[in-house]
């Protein structure tokens, strides 16, 4: 399997994690899929920059 692919299947993960923990803490829908979105993008956008044990931290704001 490509690294792209990997990469492209953990944040899908952790993608779906989040949107579980925005809809436990009353996200409507949208609003979970929109935070998503803009995050992907972010990642996206610093792919480079970040290495695979710092992706999980920065998704969830955790840096």
């Amino acid at each position: 399997m490509k690294k792209e692919d990997v990469l492209a299947s953990y944040l899908i993960n952790v993608g779906e994690e989040v949107f579980k923990l925005l809809s436990a803490r009353g996200a409507k829908k949208e609003d979970a899929e929109d935070i998503i979105q803009n995050t992907f993008y972010k990642v996206y956008t610093l792919l480079d920059d970040l290495t695979e044990s710092s992706i999980r931290p920065w998704f969830l704001g955790w840096h």
